[in-house]
């Protein structure tokens, strides 16, 4: 090891002194940008998720409370009281007028007894609705019949829905029969979620969301995506009611997802509810980083070598100049002449190396004139 360090030039010394100079500040300009800088757009985005999530959840409640609003509405209205009255025709064209006001839902109305006597779908989706009536036993109909208004999230199988429960009363507050809407958490429902907010929507009935997901993402055909790999360890935070938040690909790109419990009017967890930002701008941005970095660091690579080799002429060759001279004085060739420019140290050296080989050619002058006298008394004698 140490005869390789004595082999080492000076000028291979200071062009790795000049690169790790160059380099060191390129990577701490890189460890910068990737705790500071990368760190800051994760973080943005994971508090944009934060908020977008909340957002959802806000419009999700308002929709919600939208429909409790329209079934104590459609139940105040006089016309419905008199159709149940009569029943037949008039409940019937009583309950076609007044659901033309009404956003998308499946309406049904129960007589005082609880019985089912008109049903009407308040949108052109009949498919919707497939299976998510409420019977005479359903505890939406009897909380009616105890004159209570109750708007609620309930899991029906694989599927979320929002009932919204009204009693209908005569002039003399006698109940004649009960309202009940029914809207489903479903593909459309999320697609009007995502219009509004900007972000792609998920619903998962479950609190461990196992159930079939109802979501707004859409793949290249059109076609909405109908698989949704369960988030793994954060279904024990859902199920507590606590938000949380996972990075995953979904059909091919990067999303940051947050999930947040969707509960009943218990406040248990009846479902999962979740917003998915698109990553990509934030990878875009560190690859662009990174790039920048790395061209840099090659920049100020290059540079280095370049500043090694100009200083190595500056420095090394006039070094080299003063040993050939030292060895040929050493030698005895004392009329070598040092050619070094001055100005600088080596300059300084090079002087001092002139006026050592004047001196010795005068200490040679007089040893020679000495010995001349000595051989003429040595003669003479």
């Amino acid at each position: 090891m140490s005869s390789w360090k004595f082999r080492l030039r000076l000028r291979h010394k200071l062009a790795a002194s000049l690169v790790i100079a160059a380099l060191l500040p390129v990577l701490v300009a890189y460890w910068v940008g990737a705790s500071v800088v990368l760190r800051g757009l994760e973080r943005g985005l994971r508090a944009e998720t934060e908020k977008q999530l909340s957002v959802g959840l806000n419009l999700l409640l308002r929709d919600i409370e939208r429909l409790g609003h329209e079934a104590t509405h459609l139940a105040s209205r006089k016309t419905l009281v008199d159709g149940l009255a009569l029943e037949g025709d008039q409940l019937t064209e009583a309950l076609r007028v007044e659901s033309q006001h009404l956003h998308a839902a499946l309406i049904q109305v129960s007589d005082a007894n609880g019985e089912i006597v008109a049903r009407r779908n308040a949108s052109t989706g009949q498919e919707r609705f497939v299976g998510m009536g409420v019977t005479s036993a359903s505890p939406a109909v009897q909380a009616g019949l105890t004159y209570e208004r109750r708007v609620t999230v309930e899991r029906l199988g694989e599927s979320l829905m929002v009932r919204a429960t009204a009693p209908v009363v005569d002039g003399n507050f006698r109940l004649v029969g009960v309202v009940v809407l029914t809207v489903p958490l479903d593909g459309l429902f999320a697609d009007q979620l995502k219009a509004s907010l900007g972000a792609d929507v998920l619903m998962i009935a479950g609190p461990d969301a196992g159930g079939e997901p109802m979501m707004s993402f859409l793949d290249d055909r059109g076609a909405r995506l109908s698989s949704w790999d369960r988030p793994g360890g954060l279904v024990s935070e859902i199920s507590q009611g606590k938000s949380a938040f996972e990075n995953r690909s979904v059909l091919g790109r990067p999303y940051t997802v947050g999930y947040a419990p969707i509960s009943d009017l218990d406040g248990q967890v009846a479902g999962v509810f979740a917003v998915a930002l698109k990553r990509g701008p934030v990878l875009e941005a560190r690859k662009s980083a990174t790039r920048s970095l790395a061209l840099g660091a090659a920049g100020a690579f290059v540079f280095a070598l370049g500043l090694a080799g100009l200083l190595s002429r500056r420095i090394a060759r006039p070094l080299q100049t003063l040993h050939h001279g030292a060895i040929a004085i050493a030698q005895g060739d004392l009329d070598t002449k040092i050619s070094v420019a001055e100005g600088d140290e080596i300059g300084d050296l090079a002087r001092a190396f002139s006026h050592m080989t004047t001196a010795l050619k005068e200490n040679q002058r007089r040893l020679a004139a000495r010995m001349r006298e000595i051989v003429a008394l040595h003669d003479a004698g």
